[in-house]
């Protein structure tokens, strides 16, 4: 499990597990946590509809221009090339920033969620389908996710990894005896109060266009 794609740590579960400041190796848990941990934490990319982390090469993706002006993209860390396919034949002409398309957000922050026409451009995205090239580095954030996702998604995952961590001792959704005592996994765990919560704190992302 690349430890660039989840945002909790087996060390940090264990903490909260067994309510210790250095947890012990233990080998069950050592080997069931960490795909415990990437579950919960695809769970959560599908639940808000982008990815917390991004990749070590750039990606390519096509989209269609929702006009003439934008072009909406899932979040992106960075964007290598913005190329345009103009003659409907599917070669495409790459094109620099702020002289015919700027960023959005325009200030540089980042994730970056569309790419607009410059103002006072003369120019404007072709909008037949997939005309737009994109290549650059998709997802909310680089580097290590797990120090620089908003610290919502980082409890929710510690959260929800937890629970499936429960869920063992209750296979049927239903309560059952641990260490600790008497526990109760629910079938819908994404929904579950504070875990909903936390992850509502970050608006669910939704863009057109994206092949």
């Amino acid at each position: 499990m690349p430890e660039t794609t989840i945002y909790t740590s087996v060390d940090e579960i264990k903490k909260r597990l067994h309510n210790q400041a250095t947890p012990a190796a233990l080998a069950p848990e050592d080997t069931i946590l960490p795909l415990m941990i990437a579950g919960a934490c695809r769970v959560i990319d599908h639940d808000r509809g982008t990815r917390f982390h991004t990749t070590d090469s750039d990606e390519t993706k096509y989209f269609t221009a929702i006009d003439g002006f934008l072009v909406r993209l899932p979040n992106m860390v960075s964007i290598t090339t913005v190329s345009v396919d103009k003659n409907i034949n599917r070669t495409y002409t790459e094109w620099t920033q702020n002289t015919e398309y700027e960023h959005d957000p325009f200030d540089g922050a980042t994730p970056i969620r569309a790419i607009r026409i410059k103002p006072g451009a003369p120019y404007v995205f072709p909008r037949h389908r997939y005309a737009i090239k994109v290549e650059g580095k998709f997802g909310y954030c680089s580097s290590d996710p797990i120090t620089n996702i908003p610290a919502a998604i980082s409890e929710a995952a510690a959260l929800l990894t937890m629970r499936l961590y429960v869920r063992k001792d209750t296979i049927l959704g239903t309560a059952g005896s641990i260490d600790v005592g008497i526990r109760q996994a629910a079938n819908s765990m994404i929904n579950d109060t504070d875990i909903r919560a936390l992850l509502d704190a970050i608006p669910k992302r939704l863009y057109v266009g994206a092949l």
